[in-house]
């Protein structure tokens, strides 16, 4: 595989966006809706970042050897840092693998934990803060870029 510039990785975030605002529409797909939407993540802060893919897909390391902080405000910047903290929590880069059934186990899982004690509710919730946060983060780094292109 070829190097991947940052413009590669800035735009592939978007693709990414995209394909999981279409696939979230249809509930077969949120395996792979989720999947998308930690990908644009991960593609966003590799195009702030000069260091070379390690493969291992974690999204602080990534983010914090990115360079994507100083291209913004102190407001942004903590604003992308609680984001990208709290999305690494939940998206598993393995969620690709991942059956209906066994996405359910996991949220479920985790629902215990918490002490939730209603699983759609919970599922809902977590689904749609993942989404709501790859959105924000992407928004967010068209902001840096836009500031590293003046």
């Amino acid at each position: 595989m070829g190097n991947i510039s940052n413009n590669d990785s800035y735009s592939a975030a978007h693709s990414r966006i995209k394909d999981m605002e279409q696939l979230r529409k249809n509930e077969d797909s949120i395996v792979f809706a989720l999947y998308c939407s930690g990908v644009a993540v991960e593609c966003m802060l590799k195009a702030f970042s000069s260091e070379p893919f390690d493969g291992r897909h974690d999204l602080l390391k990534i983010f914090n050897q990115s360079d994507i902080g100083s291209k913004l405000s102190e407001r942004k910047k903590e604003e992308l840092s609680l984001h990208v903290k709290k999305i690494s929590k939940f998206w598993r880069n393995d969620f690709r693998y991942y059956s209906e059934i066994r996405m359910k186990r996991l949220i479920a899982n985790e629902m215990v934990h918490s002490k939730g004690k209603n699983i759609n509710k919970y599922l809902n919730k977590y689904k749609n803060f993942i989404f709501q946060s790859s959105i924000i983060i992407v928004q967010i780094g068209d902001i840096a870029w836009k500031q590293s292109k003046k």
